[in-house]
C-alpha cells in the first residue's frame, strides 16, 4: 500500500510526527472501509511511541467499534495494555491472537512481554525464548527473556543468552548492563566491571 510505504520512509527519516499525520488521514479517510483498520492498525503503535497512548487508546476503540473479533483489534488492544501496564489486560488480548495464530511472533511478545510484568516466569520465558529462537536479532526480545532469568533466580541461564545476544550486537549498552549483572550474580566479577564498562561507554 503506497501510504503505508510513505509512512515507513517516514519512519525511517525519523519524521513519525509526519507519518502519524499520514496515516492518521488516510485512515479517516477510509473510515468504514477495510483500510481504515489497517492504517489505524500502522497507527497505534506509532502513537504508543510518541507517547500519545490515550489516542493510541481511541484508535483502539474505533477498531473494535468497527471489527470486534478482528485480530489486529486484540493485537492493538494488547499493544495498549501493554503501555499502560495493564498486564492482564494485555495477556488476555495477546491470547486472542494466539490461540488464532499460534506461531504469530509479534503476538507471543507481547505475551511474553505481559507474562513478565506479572511475575509468571515460566510462560514469559516460554514465550521469549520462541520468538527468540525464530528472530535470533530480536534485541528486544532478548533483554526481557534475560531479565526474566534473572528475576527468576537464574543467572546462568542470563549469561548464556546475554552472551549470544553480544555475539550478534555487541554494541548495545543495555546489553552490556545486562551482562554486568548476570555475572556478577555468577560471581565473575572481573568481566562484569568490563560490561558495566563498556555499557557506560557507549552511553555517553
Amino acid at each position: 500500500d503506497a501510504t503505508l510505504l510513505k509512512a515507513q520512509i517516514l519512519i525511517a527519516q525519523d519524521k513519525r510526527d509526519e507519518a502519524i499525520k499520514v496515516l492518521a488521514d488516510a485512515a479517516a479517510a477510509a473510515d468504514g472501509a477495510p483500510a481504515a483498520m489497517q492504517m489505524r492498525s500502522a497507527l497505534v503503535p506509532l502513537l504508543i511511541a510518541s507517547g500519545d497512548v490515550a489516542r493510541a487508546e481511541g484508535e483502539v476503540a474505533t477498531m473494535r467499534k468497527a471489527a470486534p473479533k478482528d485480530l489486529r483489534t486484540s493485537f492493538a488492544e494488547a499493544q495498549v495494555a501493554i503501555a499502560k501496564r495493564d498486564f492482564a489486560k494485555a495477556r488476555d488480548a495477546a491470547q486472542v491472537v494466539l490461540a488464532a495464530r499460534p506461531d504469530n511472533l509479534p503476538a507471543l511478545y507481547l505475551s511474553g512481554l505481559a507474562q513478565y510484568g506479572l511475575g509468571s516466569w515460566s510462560l514469559a520465558e516460554d514465550a521469549l525464548s520462541r520468538v527468540v529462537r525464530q528472530v535470533p536479532n530480536s534485541v528486544e526480545a532478548q533483554r526481557v527473556l534475560i531479565l526474566t532469568y534473572l528475576r527468576s533466580g537464574r543467572p546462568q541461564q542470563a549469561v548464556e543468552t546475554v552472551d549470544a545476544a553480544l555475539r550478534r550486537v555487541p554494541d548495545d549498552p543495555l546489553l552490556q548492563r545486562l551482562a554486568g549483572e548476570s555475572k556478577a550474580l555468577t560471581g565473575n566479577t572481573a568481566a562484569a566491571v568490563k560490561h558495566f564498562e563498556r555499557a557506560a561507554s557507549l552511553e555517553k
